[in-house]
């Protein structure tokens, strides 16, 4: 038992000492040009102050009370209930907790009692009427507006350029997406979407589409957001000149502005170009390759038999 006791006695002293370790930076004031310390007892009580007294402060029990002043900067903290700060440029800080937040910065400002809140960034207004659940902005003279309902819709406009969420749970599963009007990639005309269908912390997705400004793409059942790990993906111009559609692994279709192929697997494939066509059997164990008069059989992928003639016959004198 006593053996018990002395160790019970070691880890308690061992866990205050690491509680005043880990709390020693806050039992301090910070570190103000001209200013000495004058009461150093941590974490009792710290206090320092300058010479003329225009800058002063005083830090009781590691910030259960701590006032500072120094030129512009004023500082006043009753923990957990009460922190308030002026700094330079005007800015604002007060937060009495839970009831009232304020913060003013050159850029935005910020104010919230209890629920209810009203925020200005950069010149665009949000009301936050049921904090965090709840916000929306009107349009601004950009035509910028939102709306937000956690966790149903989030969506987010600007002129011709928007976004909506619906039930979007923290990033972790998307029910439904959709983008428009995003700037095409350089190079491409028009304009850019995309749109998602049941995401799942980006390892699955039930079905998702975008236009890259000339292309379409469409995925069902994909993995790790690559459309190559898709039961099904198409991604074709939208003049239809080159693109390809795969339904894994049973329909290929790959075309280019010299060729197409189609592959119905494994069972037969047909293939076509300038001049030329082509059927494949069995995965092409046996294929047949048609060019003008000419014909080729392949066996085994790799034994040709010709015959025809593949050239033109001369007209009559």
């Amino acid at each position: 038992m006593r053996h018990d006791s002395k160790a019970s006695a070691r880890r308690a002293a061992l866990a205050v000492l690491l509680f005043v370790l880990s709390a020693a930076p806050s039992c301090f004031l910070p570190e103000r040009e001209g200013r000495e310390t004058g009461i150093n007892l941590p974490p009792l009580l710290t206090t320092a102050s300058s010479e003329s007294g225009d800058s002063r402060g005083v830090n009781v029990l590691c910030g259960l009370f701590m006032k500072d002043r120094h030129e512009d900067e004023r500082r006043l903290q009753i923990f957990p209930f009460y922190f308030g700060s002026r700094g330079p440029d005007d800015d604002r800080f007060l937060f009495v907790f839970p009831f009232y937040y304020y913060n003013r910065e050159p850029y935005r400002s910020d104010t919230f009692v209890l629920l209810f809140g009203k925020q200005t960034i950069s010149g665009r207004t949000f009301y936050h009427p049921l904090f965090p659940f709840l916000n929306f902005s009107p349009a601004d003279e950009r035509g910028r507006s939102s709306f937000f309902l956690f966790p149903l819709v989030d969506l987010q406009r600007e002129e011709e350029r928007g976004r909506i969420d619906i039930l979007n749970l923290l990033g972790l599963v998307r029910v439904f997406g959709d983008r428009w009007g995003e700037p095409a990639p350089p190079g491409a005309e028009g304009s850019r979407g995309e749109f998602y269908l049941l995401n799942v912390l980006n390892l699955f997705q039930l079905a998702g589409g975008n236009d890259m400004g000339g292309y379409y793409d469409f995925q069902v059942a994909t993995l790790f957001n690559n459309e190559r790990l898709s039961l099904y993906d198409r991604h074709w111009k939208m003049d239809g000149s080159e693109g390809r559609s795969v339904l894994f692994p049973f329909y290929w279709h790959f075309r280019n502005e010299e060729s197409q192929t189609r592959w119905f697997w494994p069972l037969i494939s047909f293939s076509s170009g300038s001049g030329w066509s082509g059927t494949g059997f069995l995965s092409n164990l046996v294929a047949l390759k048609k060019e003008g008069e000419k014909r080729t059989l392949t066996l085994f992928w790799f034994i040709p038999i010709s015959w025809g003639d593949g050239s033109e016959g001369e007209p009559e004198s």
